[in-house]
């Protein structure tokens, strides 16, 4: 099994470097929850995106302080939240609540490991599909919420 998820993480770094992303496989792995508390503290600054894709360029490129208080603050201070507030975050229980009824719906939607998408509430996508069959469910989901 360890040779087959070794392979596998290979092909997507192989993938990864033919479109100028770096990828590695021997990259640090830790507990996510506080890197998702902070999605959702960037929506409030409107740059949940942006905060989300730091924290993963971080991780991806073998960065082992990605975790750190101090690289997540750093990230999160470039797109214009307020360190003070990031901080406040890491320190307490704020959006605990939040990333684990995004948890809920997610299981609730099928997930069964990471990562996985959930659209409008309604649709869950494992994340490894092609970029069709993204559109296609994002398609589907636009339809659902919208009619």
């Amino acid at each position: 099994m360890e040779l087959q998820a070794r392979s596998m993480e290979q092909g997507m770094a192989e993938r990864a470097a033919e479109v100028g992303l770096r990828y590695e496989v021997d990259r640090p792995a830790r507990n996510t929850f506080d890197l998702l508390r902070l999605v959702h503290l960037g929506a409030k600054y409107g740059v949940s995106w942006e905060y989300l894709r730091a924290m993963q360029v971080e991780v991806f490129s073998g960065n082992y302080e990605a975790f750190e208080h101090d690289t997540l603050v750093r990230l999160g201070e470039k797109l214009g939240v307020p360190a003070e507030e990031i901080r406040d975050v890491l320190d307490s229980e704020r959006y605990a609540d939040a990333v684990r009824a995004d948890h809920d719906e997610a299981v609730n939607l099928g997930a069964r490991g990471v990562p996985f998408i959930v659209l409008g509430g309604r649709l869950g996508i494992p994340g490894a599909v092609s970029t069709g069959q993204y559109s296609d469910a994002i398609a589907q989901a636009w339809e659902q919420v919208n009619g």
